[in-house]
């Protein structure tokens, strides 16, 4: 049978091509690190990866949220131990009116009082980035609202918030609400007007009163400390999702770039075995050219 040069040049020149498009395959490959490029390059990875893509992005969110929480708990926790520091105060003042035999010094414990209730006011109505940590889901009304008189002092106060909460995801599954329960913002107000009692005790001078008051401030004091550890228990919560997320992320970036990073020993080696016959089909190729068209009949 006769075979054409045309032929042998033809066969030469395409696996000339082949193998040099895997030489270059193989370059951009050692180049980059990247084994998968396209989604031509494994379809099946690059479906993986995908996923895996998509689920680092919803981590990306999840740290977002832990930010935002973290802030949130911290501001809340701070205002609380401002609240306990305060009733721990007031019940001082209680315990030492009892002791007190002028008027006039009861008065002046009446006037501290009222520093000490716009203090309470403050914390309780605490805000992050514009919204109010302890009305619920209604963020943007101050929870505690208090009634004043003519000389500005706080006569009462009534939770004006939400009785629920907002939640969001901080890990897979896992979602929770960083704010303290409503059932603890309203516990506010009950602190409020215990001690709006005591200051009008002690500005009337009136012990029995003073007395009683200072019995019913030490359950707010609890109610205080109540809601620290309840906060204290979303801190933790929040803690353990976010370490559990850093654990996935970081599997997830391992398991991509097992996915679409090239094992460079392996590509070394595939580049010189490539190169090698490249080499020697242009060297077959040298020599076939060079003989007369007569060997080929």
């Amino acid at each position: 049978m006769r075979v054409t040069n045309s032929t042998f040049t033809d066969t030469l020149v395409n696996q000339v091509q082949r193998l040099s498009g895997q030489q270059v395959e193989l370059q951009k490959q050692i180049s980059s690190g990247q084994r998968v490029t396209l989604p031509d390059d494994d379809p099946a990875a690059v479906d993986r990866i995908m996923q895996m893509q998509s689920d680092k992005r919803l981590m990306v969110q999840y740290r977002r949220n832990h930010v935002q929480g973290e802030a949130i708990t911290n501001i809340s926790q701070g205002a609380l131990e401002s609240m306990s520091n305060l009733t721990t105060r007031i019940l001082e003042i209680a315990t030492r009116a009892g002791e007190l035999t002028k008027d006039s010094d009861m008065a002046l414990y009446g006037g501290e009082i009222d520093q000490l209730l716009e203090q309470i006011l403050q914390a309780g109505n605490s805000t992050y980035k514009g919204e109010h940590i302890f009305s619920g889901d209604d963020s943007k009304t101050a929870p505690l609202d208090v009634v004043r008189d003519v000389d500005g002092q706080i006569t009462s106060a009534s939770y004006v918030g939400s009785n629920t909460n907002t939640e969001f995801f901080v890990a897979q599954g896992t979602k929770i609400s960083v704010h303290l329960d409503p059932s603890h913002n309203a516990k506010f107000v009950d602190l409020l007007n215990k001690t709006v009692s005591l200051r009008d005790a002690l500005k009337a001078a009136d012990k029995s009163a003073v007395a009683t008051t200072r019995t019913d401030l030490i359950s707010s004091e609890d109610d205080i400390l109540l809601a620290i550890s309840d906060m204290g228990a979303t801190q933790l919560r929040l803690e353990v999702a976010k370490a559990q997320d850093n654990d996935s992320f970081t599997l997830l970036e391992t398991q991509i770039s097992a996915e679409a990073d090239g094992d460079l020993t392996k590509l070394l080696v595939e580049l010189n075995q490539i190169q090698l016959a490249l080499q020697a089909t242009m060297q077959s190729g040298s020599r076939l050219m060079g003989r007369s068209i007569l060997d080929f009949i």
